[in-house]
């Protein structure tokens, strides 16, 4: 009965080498990618998706990557 998911922020734009140097080691090439981004991490596959971030597109990237949801399989307008 583990959680799913665990979400989490990173400010990789903060000051400080260290938090830069880990958004680098973890996020490679999108380590400068303008922010917001929604990365997943597991088991040491990391996948970024770009554009735009808000409730409903991190709702969908999570569920999508669990094997819950397929983008535009049920979908109507304006809908997941």
């Amino acid at each position: 009965m583990d959680a799913l998911i665990k979400v989490g922020a990173l400010c990789c734009d903060c000051q400080g080498e260290e938090s830069q140097q880990f958004c680098y080691d973890l996020l490679g090439a999108h380590g400068n990618a303008s922010r917001p981004i929604a990365t997943w991490v597991a088991k040491g596959e990391t996948e970024v998706r770009e554009g735009s971030v808000d409730a409903t597109s991190l709702i969908a990237f999570a569920l999508e990557k669990l094997g819950f949801y397929k983008p535009g399989a049920h979908a109507k307008d304006g809908e997941l």
